[in-house]
Order: C-alpha cells, then sequence, then structure tokens
C-alpha cells in the first residue's frame, strides 16, 4: 500500500504542469468561496438578530448634546425608568464603548485589556439564541478565545465571577454598531441594582443604548422628557421596522446574488477540473490496464489515482482553506464550509474513478 500510495505522488510529479494548474485553480477559488461564504453568513446573522428585534417591536435611542447649554451625563430619574423597563421583562442596555470611562490605565489593569461590553437584562439571550445559556447576574461571560485571566474580577468594588465561555464564533448585535464578534471579548453581566455603582460615563451610555420591546408610547415620551428635564439629554427614538425593513431586502437580495454567483463559479471551476483530470487519467489508463493484466488488485490502483488527486488538488486548496481558518472570524465561518466542500467533492470524485478502475477489469 505504501508503494501505491508514493506511485500517486510520482504521478503528481510527473504531470506536474497539470498539477500546479489544478492546485492553483482549486486553491485560488477555495479562497475566494471562503471569503463570499464569510461574508454572506455575517450578513445572513445580522440580518437574523436585526429581524428578532423587529418582531419585538425594539425602539432604540440616539443622543443629541445641546451646543450652548450644560448638561449632566446621567440622572437617577431617567435611569429609574429604565431600571423598570428591564425588570419588567420589557428591555435591556448595554455598554460597548464606555467601560470605566477614559481610564484607560484601570481597565487594562481589571479587565486584562480584553474587551468587555456591560449588559443589564436577560433579554438579549432571548432574542439572540446563539449566545448560548446566560448566567445569574452578577457575572462574566468570556469569549471563547479571550484571555482567560482569574476567575473573579473586582469591579467598582464588587467581586464579579466568571461563569462561563460563549460559543465559538459567537457575536453581539448592536442596532447601530451591527454585528461584534465576541472571540475574543466578554460580557459582564449585571443587576438594575448596580447602576449606581457604574461611572457616569458608563451611565451616560447606558442611557443612549437602552433597548425598550414593545413598549406604550407612553413609556418612550416619559424616557425621553425625563432625559431632556434632568440632564439635558436629547434622545430621538427609532424603530427597527420599515427603513430597516428595506436594509434587510437588499441585503438579502445582495446575499442570494453572492449565492448565485458561487454555485456559477463553483460548477465552472468543477467542470474546469474534471476535464484536465480526465485527460491525465486518460493518459495513464494503459499502464493501469496493463497492471491489471499483470494481477493487481483494483484497490491498489485507486489507492495511487486518489493519492495523485490528493497531490495535485486537494492538499493545496485544503492547506489554504486552514489557513483562513486559523485566521478566526469572519473568515472562519466561510472556511470550514469550504473544507466540508472540498471533503465532499474529493469523495464524489472517488467514486467516479472507482467507476474507471472497474472498467479495466474487463480490458484483457
Amino acid at each position: 500500500m505504501i508503494h501505491e500510495l508514493i506511485g500517486g505522488i510520482r504521478l503528481a510529479f510527473y504531470h506536474w504542469k497539470q498539477s500546479i494548474s489544478l492546485g492553483l485553480i482549486c486553491s485560488v477559488v477555495a479562497v475566494v468561496l471562503s471569503l463570499i461564504l464569510s461574508e454572506v453568513l455575517t450578513q445572513v446573522e445580522a440580518l437574523h438578530n436585526g429581524n428578532n428585534l423587529r418582531k419585538a417591536e425594539a425602539v432604540v435611542f440616539s443622543s443629541v448634546y445641546p451646543s450652548n447649554e450644560a448638561f449632566f451625563r446621567s440622572d437617577k430619574e431617567t435611569l429609574s425608568i429604565l431600571s423598570h423597563e428591564i425588570d419588567s421583562g420589557n428591555g435591556y442596555a448595554s455598554v460597548i464603548g464606555n467601560v470605566y470611562g477614559d481610564e484607560v490605565d484601570e481597565f487594562v489593569d481589571i479587565f486584562h485589556g480584553i474587551h468587555t461590553i456591560i449588559v443589564i437584562g436577560q433579554e438579549p439571550f432571548r432574542l439572540f439564541p446563539s449566545l448560548g445559556q446566560s448566567c445569574q447576574a452578577p457575572c462574566i461571560l468570556r469569549g471563547a478565545q479571550a484571555l482567560q485571566a482569574g476567575s473573579v474580577v473586582d469591579f467598582h468594588g464588587m467581586d464579579i465571577p466568571v461563569k462561563g465561555v460563549l460559543p465559538q464564533s459567537v457575536t453581539w448585535f448592536d442596532p447601530y454598531m451591527g454585528e461584534i464578534n465576541l472571540d475574543h471579548q466578554q460580557i459582564l453581566l449585571l443587576r438594575t441594582e448596580d447602576i449606581d455603582v457604574l461611572t457616569e460615563y458608563e451611565q451616560e451610555e447606558l442611557m443612549t443604548r437602552a433597548v425598550f420591546l414593545s413598549p406604550p408610547e407612553e413609556t418612550v415620551k416619559k424616557y425621553i422628557s425625563s432625559a431632556r428635564e434632568h440632564s439635558q439629554h436629547y434622545l430621538i427614538p427609532g424603530t427597527i421596522s420599515a427603513s430597516q425593513k428595506s436594509n434587510v431586502d437588499e441585503l438579502m437580495l445582495r446575499s442570494a446574488l453572492y449565492v448565485l454567483a458561487l454555485i456559477a463559479f463553483s460548477g465552472l471551476a468543477f467542470c474546469a477540473f474534471w476535464a484536465s483530470l480526465r485527460d491525465i487519467i486518460t493518459a495513464e489508463i494503459r499502464s493501469f490496464v496493463i497492471r491489471r493484466m499483470c494481477g493487481a488488485q483494483g484497490g491498489r490502483i485507486m489507492v495511487r489515482l486518489l493519492t495523485f488527486i490528493a497531490a495535485a488538488a486537494v492538499v493545496v486548496p485544503l492547506l489554504a482553506c486552514g489557513a483562513l481558518w486559523c485566521l478566526g472570524p469572519p473568515m472562519d465561518k466561510g472556511a470550514k464550509v469550504m473544507v466540508a466542500a472540498i471533503v465532499l467533492v474529493y469523495s464524489l470524485v472517488a467514486l467516479s474513478v472507482w467507476r474507471i478502475v472497474r472498467r479495466t477489469e474487463y480490458v484483457r
């Protein structure tokens, strides 16, 4: 059997021009399709999460700051309204960019440089099932590839335990920022009573990143009025409905075009690959027939042919996809699919090769 494996590799070297051509063609196709698939899968996940918010009739807020008036970064009255909605299961809030405000050194000391998203409320785990299981707040859920440094974090005087690891390649969906990959980040889940320990920067972002789910119009008006009256914040409500739906339809159309182009490109590449492969096998068929007439088993001939195909057209594309896989998200999503596709195509080619080998049994 080892002799047949070596013979297959020698066959690839003998047809080195065709082997290089096949390897390059298959590698380029695999890399291009991996990148396209990664983009499509990322868009699909974003669309799914955005659609969940739209179905929940979510109301989000953007903030406008007065130019000539003094303002406070947050106020207890507005945060009290937010806390009531979260405790009622009608919303959640997050802090993405202002954790510990501008105290960079303290942030690095506490979180070991791991970017942290503060989340208050359990609703995101219901709306975005890909986040996996929640934990009882206060707690920390670390990304699959985040630095696993310490099991307890001292956050504003509170000992926050690390209670779990997020699924691989999971993302956090923000209505304005879109998908945020969490593999190298962590979620700090807090209770509403912990809002008081946050800095003014964190409380400010908490107010503006609030998400209300199917809120009564009076609640939205009360929240906006309170922010304007007590902290001079001008919050502008927005819904993930009509305007977002047009964006969803546009992205769906773009993804569909990507998929159609992917299928067409794959079909053409496979036809070119199979045509070249058949030419090489046809050129070698006489030697295979002679070996069969001399008593060689069909299984050995098949091993030699499959080794040649793997060396010429499978190993290099697999290495290219493996490199993309190792680069991590978002490119690893498409690379995983392409690795499975390459294995599937190789299996189909193996069936065709077996038919060719079977034909040599009748040539005596």
